[in-house]
């Protein structure tokens, strides 16, 4: 529950209560926003929260003052951190929502199945493509390399005929 504010130096505990509290509101809020709504100066309730400045009762009443009925309805609701149990009504309204969305999640998922399936279908069939290509690419590779020996037979043959010898002075043999 919220800080209550006493006339004495504050209790450990009601200083871990008060560190509690910051964290709860620190789902929503910064802590700039926190002490702006205290009223305190920018950057001076990190320095309460960091125990540069003591904490004193006067600043817990503050911190009350501010935040204690929103905290308080935080706390009265189960929407805590710590919360073990959150209040009836947010478990109802949570299986509402879960239940209304199902629908529309099992929708999503079967689209994205869908839309994979097409995927794989297109990757398949464009690797039979590339696989096809491959092999007429292998066929025009293998006339290459005959048609080739087949110009290195022949232009060693005229510089036979012409006496002329290669580059080395070997003799020119088919």
């Amino acid at each position: 529950m919220a800080t209550k504010p006493t006339k004495r130096k504050p209790e450990n505990e009601r200083i871990d209560q008060f560190k509690t509290d910051v964290a709860v509101l620190g789902i929503t809020y910064t802590q700039e926003t926190i002490g702006e709504h205290m009223g305190l100066e920018k950057g001076n309730f990190s320095k309460y929260y960091n125990n540069i400045i003591p904490i004193t009762d006067k600043f817990l009443e503050n911190f009350d003052a501010a935040w204690g009925e929103i905290l308080r309805e935080i706390y009265d609701k189960g929407r805590a951190f710590y919360s073990n149990e959150p209040a009836p009504e947010v478990i109802a309204n949570e299986e509402a929502q879960i239940y209304a969305a199902k629908d529309i999640l099992i929708d999503a998922l079967q689209k994205d199945n869908d839309m994979l399936r097409d995927g794989f279908e297109k990757v398949i069939e464009t690797n039979q493509k590339l696989a096809g290509s491959n092999k007429i690419v292998v066929k025009s590779n293998a006339k290459l390399v005959s048609s080739n020996e087949k110009l290195v037979k022949a232009h060693l043959a005229i510089m036979n005929q012409q006496g002329g010898k290669p580059e080395g002075g070997a003799e020119a043999t088919p």
